[in-house]
């Protein structure tokens, strides 16, 4: 997004956010200039740009998680934008099927 606008910088008269928005400002006499810079811009974009990316922090497998680990992940709150929420990836045949049956139960 940030290189498009970048592209587009010409056109308004003020742009910034951060990795999950982004805002403009432009004049009316301007709009369809940008439009056409915009959409010719993200035209460059490729399917793998477009594809969404999953950040793994840990592998787990059966004994990983416990209550102490919980209690400890409960303690790094709260998650946000600066501190994102964990994201563990559970192996299948690993007995991940368990813990999340467990979990799902209470």
């Amino acid at each position: 997004m940030r290189e498009a606008l970048d592209k587009c910088s010409s056109f308004l008269t003020g742009f910034g956010g951060h990795p999950m928005v982004a805002g403009l400002l432009l004049k009316m006499s301007d709009l369809d200039v940008f439009r056409d810079v915009f959409e010719a811009a993200a035209a460059d974009l490729t399917d793998e740009d477009l594809q969404p990316v999953t950040r793994i922090d840990a592998e787990l497998a059966e004994g990983h998680l416990c209550v102490r680990m919980v209690d400890d992940l409960v303690r790094l709150e709260p998650f946000g934008m600066k501190n994102s929420s964990p994201v563990f990836l559970c192996a299948p045949g690993r007995g991940c099927d368990r813990i999340l049956s467990q979990g799902q139960a209470s």
